[in-house]
């Protein structure tokens, strides 16, 4: 439990940093902390999940939980407000709510969050409208969903295939 550190913590030590909010399904949680981890993204904000130490979780992250760290917000938006305004760090909510920037379009800054929200539902409007941007991934032939897991999966890619290359 020595990857469990505080808000400063995370921000001071981390450029890439991923934001979950009400993630329910501990397979899609324990897939999306694996591609974190194989994709540079250590620092890792948890709101309302299912238990990080849960055996799909654990399973499904292939030990990624012991190498990346953790931080649990009891009130993301107060904790998305305090990313962006203390550490100046912008975050980015996935959503395809109107307004949203395609990921495409864009370019993640070096240093940036993205949050990504419920399988279902997605992210809360307070989240959303914490964050700085919204952003959401361009879908083909009407297709207006992707597995949360996906979804943080290309996102992750987005925030750091710059940064792999190098």
């Amino acid at each position: 439990k020595n990857n469990i550190k505080t808000i400063n913590e995370i921000c001071e030590n981390h450029e890439k940093i991923l934001i979950l909010e009400n993630i329910q399904d501990p397979k899609n949680l324990g897939t999306i902390l694996r591609t974190s981890e194989c994709l540079g993204v250590k620092g890792v904000v948890l709101n309302n999940s299912c238990d990080l130490y849960n055996k799909k979780v654990l399973r499904g992250s292939m030990g990624s939980i012991f190498r990346l760290n953790f931080y649990f917000s009891n009130n993301l938006e107060q904790t998305i407000l305090e990313v962006k305004n203390k550490f100046k760090i912008p975050v980015f909510a996935s959503t395809l709510g109107e307004g949203a920037l395609f990921l495409n379009e864009i370019s993640l800054p070096k240093r940036c969050a993205v949050a990504i929200g419920n399988e279902g539902n997605g992210l809360t409007e307070k989240v959303i409208n914490a964050s700085n941007f919204k952003v959401k991934i361009p879908m083909a032939n009407g297709a207006n969903s992707l597995n949360a897991s996906m979804a943080a999966g290309i996102i992750l890619w987005e925030m750091t295939k710059k940064a792999l290359f190098d």
